[in-house]
């Protein structure tokens, strides 16, 4: 009797001991993979944003002002479109719209008509928001 007491008490340990090891080194991968995602992630927008940044500069050396300026003028309307996903419905909060306020003033004194319809509209409805 006493030697299956300790078969049983050893093999909970074990099981038990398994089960946190096991857990352990889940946890500890998945805290990797977070890791290097969020890098990648990093990566990418950097190597994105030195593309845009190279042909912005390329066209303000060649002196095509008005290409570098729709180039800004696209990645301001691009930003701020992806920015508003959350908030098509409901008013942003108070960062968000001071930010969208001072683009609405900007856009209020340069136009740009360049933008696609749906970005266009979007825009404009989160002017209409911050009102």
């Amino acid at each position: 009797m006493k030697a299956k007491l300790i078969i049983l008490v050893v093999a909970v340990v074990a099981g038990l001991t398994g089960f946190w090891y096991g857990s352990y080194r889940t946890y500890v991968l998945a805290e990797k993979q977070h890791a290097w995602l969020s890098q990648w992630e990093f990566h990418d927008r950097a190597k994105t944003r030195a593309g845009l940044d190279l042909r912005l500069l390329s066209n303000l050396d060649a002196g095509k002002l008005s290409e570098a300026r729709d180039m800004v003028e696209g990645q301001m309307s691009e930003a701020l479109s992806q920015h508003l996903c959350p908030w098509d419905t409901e008013p942003p909060y108070s960062p968000d719209i001071r930010l969208i306020r001072d683009i609405r003033e900007y856009r209020s004194l340069h136009p740009w008509t360049n933008d696609p319809p749906e970005r266009a509209e979007r825009i404009q409805n989160a002017f209409k928001l911050v009102n």
